[in-house]
């Protein structure tokens, strides 16, 4: 017996092994190599100069713009897709036709074409643009059209293990669709949500593409982000100013991630006792 679990286990690692070795060279790797460039004057002298590239990249003005539009950016599209997330997937799950292969096509649909259609819609030249929308406004719409579908995909899924016994009882005793949203459905869709809220946040951190897609390079102010200062700082070879706008742009998404585990873990215990 006690043979048997020691194979089972051999072969687990043997099966997690190549995700394990791609995840460490293509991810564990880059970043510990980003994290030595902060410390040396370039990566072809490793001289160390302590914090000094993090203060010059903290006094960039350039770079404290770039950071206030990416933590705006965030906030606002990531609470609009969560929103809109939760009235269609409430309004979906009530609906008897089934209505949810529609929602997928986003994400399936290619990055460049999708960048074309909006760059129509909303173009300089657009009938859109001429209604007086900020120029921020498309890249928004983007961000949740995008990724609203899979996170009600999501969702969906998450309440079709919901016991339907348990909404019949709560109609019966007379609740109302608020009432039992609240009480009933919320609360079971909490982890899947936590879940989403983390996805949605790293999608809002790689819209570069279609930033870049719609705007070029060099992008109106308020859609200039910390993405737009790396990628200018690569094409110019700053590769100290590289790692450290990298660096001081993955410790707050670390931070703020591990803050959300936090809260779903304080959440489980406090549902648990």
């Amino acid at each position: 017996m006690r043979r048997g679990i020691v194979l089972y286990r051999k072969r687990e690692f043997l099966l997690m092994l190549p995700g394990v070795m791609g995840f460490f060279l293509f991810y564990v790797l880059p970043f510990l190599m980003t994290c030595v460039f902060v410390f040396i004057r370039s990566p072809f002298d490793s001289t160390f100069v302590g914090f000094q590239n993090l203060g010059r990249t903290l006094q960039n003005g350039y770079f404290q713009m770039a950071l206030r539009h990416t933590a705006v950016f965030t906030l606002l599209s990531v609470s609009l897709t969560l929103a809109l997330t939760l009235a269609l997937t409430f309004m979906l799950y009530n609906c008897p036709f089934p209505f949810h292969s529609p929602f997928v096509l986003p994400v399936l649909l290619p990055t460049v074409a999708v960048a074309m259609v909006w760059n129509v819609l909303f173009g300089r030249d657009s009938t859109l643009s001429g209604l007086g929308l900020p120029p921020q406004s498309a890249l928004y719409v983007l961000f949740v059209w995008k990724n609203t579908g899979l996170h009600v995909i999501f969702l969906l899924s998450a309440l079709a293990q919901l016991p339907k016994e348990l909404m019949e009882a709560a109609s019966i005793d007379g609740a109302g669709m608020c009432s039992r949203f609240r009480h009933i459905v919320l609360p079971h869709l909490l982890p899947t949500l936590f879940f989403c809220c983390v996805y949605a946040i790293m999608c809002s951190f790689r819209i570069f593409r279609e930033s870049y897609l719609l705007y070029g390079t060099y992008p109106h102010e308020s859609l200039f982000m910390v993405q737009h200062y790396i990628h200018n700082q690569f094409a110019k070879l700053r590769y100290p100013e590289v790692a450290s706008a990298g660096f001081l742009y993955a410790i707050p998404v670390i931070l703020l991630v591990a803050l959300i585990f936090r809260l779903q873990s304080n959440w489980q215990e406090a549902n648990q006792a």
